[in-house]
Formats: structure tokens, C-alpha cells, sequence
């Protein structure tokens, strides 16, 4: 089990290694999925009859979730292979909790798998650095693990530095101080404008929480966290709208801060209106808004369950597929708006509670670690934040966190090695000086 996580983890962190060296990408992920499953396997076949099966609730939700992409497929007649290529990521991610919740390591292979894992996280600020002396600002090549895919320059960073603020605030050490301004300068170089507002807002609330949570003076705390996100939001707004030239109008690095600049330039993104001449929507908030208006006059079907889990497989902005959606290019779809037309509003919606219902089984969780602060309780915290991160990605950003399957099995890997806490990744003696 420790050599099968040992080279998951490494297969997840260098999938973008692995594609500049010409390595079929077909190839290492289909090595990740197999991994995924014989963990799955040996885990439950070593639990026999004592598999835990935490939060049942998570569960019968997800399989809601599976029985409306199988009724999709079978309604549809939509291909088995590509259905299952839709339905792969959040089925990986489900195994994969499932698996951590139950597996059996011993101290020195936990304490090995975790010391792993920082270096991976720790490798990233460092290839970003490399990036920008070589490459320079671009949304291509993501730290070591993606050559494109720009929505990753503001997921995993933010992802990442919740976790890190979470540490930080437990133990205050420098390193996740300086990994958390790493993550920052990666951001940066991903060219990526969303970050800088979404920052804020992050760290208020993971500030918040530990607050509310471990602080005897909450009053004060709360007022102190207020006072933090006002002074640091409108600094980390101001420094992204002069570093990013796409964000200040002399369009070049450090140009001059203009406000309502950046909010015409958020307005014209998210709607399209710079698109006027389009009959089709254009943006985020456009396009969702088109696609909602063309459901109106789709079949009963369509609007339950979708036309088929395989219609935008292997598509490109190139297809005018979305056009039947109202929608003018795929990438300008959230990932509700890649669910919407696929599997239904019924579809949709399971998979957006599957997530959610996180949220309930980390405060019920968070109840028992309060009572006293613990590396469980503060990354639990982090859960909250980063489940929340998801619900506004997958609803207003982009589909990063549902279909990456490394995003997806990180994220079920701290989840599931919270809720085995005595054999999990962070537990308690792998953080001690």
C-alpha cells in the first residue's frame, strides 16, 4: 500500500513533466486510475466486514449522482466509453476517499508519505520561478503538473494556501509562511486575475474559523479578522491591478491602478459584452445565462437528465456543439454549464450536494476536534474553505476541481485521512518539531 501511494502521489504531481518528455498522457493517467482501484480493492478486501463508510449521507448522494449518469447513458445511447470518461474523475475521487478512510499504515510509512508530500507541494513555487526565467507570465505550464489548463494558476494556489494559512495558524512556523508567497508568486505568473479578489476572501475565512473555533475572546478575534480582510483586500486588489497588464489600462507590469478600469474589464469578461455583434452567449455569466434560457425550450428529458454524459467529450471550441446551448466557446463554460446539457438539472444538482455535503460532515467533525486544537482541527477548517472553493468553481469559475483528477484525489486524500485520523497523513506526531 505505501509504494502504490508513494507513486500515485508522484504520478499526480508530474503529469506535466511527464507530457513535455512526450509520455502519452492516455498512459500515466490510466496508471493513476489503476492505482486508484487496487488501493480501493486492498483496502476493502483487508477491512472485510469492518469497512467504514463515513457520513452515510455522502454516499447515498452519490449514488443518486451514478444512477442519473447511468439513466443519461442508457436514455441517450451515448457511448460507454466516453460516458465513463465523464463520469471517471468523480468516481476516482469517491474511491479514493473511501480507500484513506480505511487503509492501514505504520508510522514510518505515514511519516514518509507525508514528508513526500510537503516536498511535492514545496516543488511547485519553485517551478513556477523556473517559468517565469524561461517562459515568463503565461497561463501554460502550471508548477510540474499541467502544461495548459489556465484556471489551474488560480485553483491550486488558492487550494494550497488554504491549507497552508490552516498550518500556519497552528503552528506558525516560516515554511508555510514562505510556501503560502510561493503560492502567491505562482499565481502571478499564471497570469490569472481572479486570484487577487478570491485571496482576500480565503484567508478572512480561514482566519474566521480558527477564530470562532479556538479563540476565548471571539468578539475581539472576529473584529481583528475584519480588520485584516479590510486592509489586506483592497492591497492584494491593488498590487494584482499593477502587476497584471490585462488589469491596469497601460497593459504592462506594475502600469498604473485604475479601478474602474478593472471593473469594466470584469464586467466586459464575465458578459461578453465586448461580443455585442454575437447572437450567442458570451462569458461566463453569459453564457450561463444563455444556456439557461435555451433549456426553456428543451424536452422534459433534456432538462432532467440531460442529452447523454458523452456530448462535450473530446470536443474543443472548435465543435459548434454549444451552439445548440446558446453559448458562443467551451472554454467559457463553469462546470455547471458542462453538467447542465449532460446529465440534467437532476445531475447537476447531486453532484454540487455531493460536495457540499462536506460541509456537514466537517462541521460535525470540527465539534469533536475543538475541544482541543489539534492539526486535525485546523485542517479541518481548511476543508470548509476549500469545499466552499469548489461550490464557487464548479457554479461560477470553471470546471478545474470536477474533472482534474488531481485536484479531486487531493482533495479526498486530506478528507479521507481526517476522518481515519490515528493512521492518516497529518496526524498529529508528523507535524512535531
Amino acid at each position: 500500500m505505501y509504494n502504490l501511494l508513494k507513486a500515485l502521489l508522484i504520478l499526480l504531481f508530474f503529469q506535466g513533466v511527464f507530457s513535455i518528455v512526450g509520455i502519452p498522457s492516455t498512459l500515466y493517467k490510466s496508471a493513476i486510475d489503476l492505482i486508484i482501484y487496487i488501493i480501493f480493492a486492498i483496502a476493502l478486501m483487508k477491512n472485510n466486514n469492518n469497512f467504514n463508510i463515513p457520513y452515510r449521507s455522502v454516499h447515498v448522494i452519490f449514488i443518486g449522482f451514478s444512477v442519473v449518469v447511468f439513466l443519461s447513458t442508457v436514455f441517450n445511447a451515448s457511448s460507454i466509453f466516453k460516458s465513463f470518461s465523464f463520469y471517471r474523475n468523480t468516481l476516482n475521487g469517491y474511491l479514493f476517499f473511501l480507500a484513506i478512510s480505511n487503509i492501514r499504515l505504520r508510522k514510518d510509512e505515514v511519516k514518509k508519505l507525508t514528508q513526500l508530500l510537503f516536498i511535492l507541494v514545496a516543488i511547485q513555487p519553485i517551478a513556477s520561478v523556473m517559468k517565469y526565467l524561461t517562459v515568463g507570465v503565461s497561463e501554460d505550464y502550471i508548477g510540474t503538473f499541467s502544461l495548459s489548463g489556465g484556471a489551474y494558476s488560480t485553483m491550486v494556489p488558492l487550494t494550497f494556501i488554504s491549507v497552508l494559512y490552516a498550518l500556519f495558524l497552528y503552528k506558525r512556523k516560516k515554511i508555510y509562511l514562505a510556501l503560502i508567497l510561493g503560492y502567491v508568486f505562482m499565481a502571478f505568473v499564471g497570469d490569472k486575475r481572479a486570484f487577487w479578489f478570491i485571496l482576500p476572501v480565503v484567508l478572512f475565512g480561514i482566519h474566521l474559523l480558527y477564530q470562532f473555533n479556538y479563540s476565548n475572546r471571539k468578539v475581539t478575534s472576529i473584529l481583528k479578522s475584519m480588520i485584516i480582510l479590510v486592509l489586506s483586500g483592497p492591497l492584494l486588489v491593488y498590487l494584482g491591478g499593477r502587476a497584471l497588464p490585462s488589469l491596469n489600462p497601460d497593459y504592462k507590469f506594475w502600469g498604473r491602478f485604475d479601478l474602474q478600469h478593472i471593473m469594466d474589464y470584469a464586467t466586459s469578461y464575465n458578459t461578453g459584452s465586448r461580443f455585442d455583434d454575437i447572437d450567442y452567449g458570451v462569458g461566463r455569466v453569459g453564457g450561463g445565462e444563455a444556456m439557461i434560457a435555451s433549456f426553456k425550450t428543451k424536452s422534459l428529458k433534456t432538462n432532467l437528465i440531460g442529452d447523454g454524459p458523452d456530448i462535450f467529450v473530446d470536443r474543443s471550441n472548435d465543435d459548434d456543439i454549444t451552439y445548440r446551448y446558446g453559448v458562443y466557446l467551451m472554454s467559457h463554460f463553469t462546470g455547471i454549464m458542462v453538467y447542465l446539457p449532460s446529465i440534467g438539472y437532476v445531475g447537476a444538482f447531486f453532484l454540487l450536494f455531493y460536495y457540499l455535503s462536506m460541509l456537514f460532515l466537517a462541521r460535525r467533525r470540527l465539534k469533536i476536534e475543538k475541544r482541543k486544537k489539534s492539526i486535525q482541527g485546523v485542517l479541518w477548517l481548511a476543508i470548509i474553505v476549500v469545499t466552499l472553493l469548489i461550490a464557487y468553481d464548479y457554479l461560477l469559475y470553471t470546471k478545474t476541481f470536477v474533472h482534474s483528477n488531481i485536484m479531486n484525489v487531493l482533495y479526498f486524500l486530506l478528507l479521507g485521512s481526517l476522518v481515519n485520523k490515528k493512521k492518516c497523513f497529518f496526524h498529529e506526531s508528523t507535524f512535531r518539531k
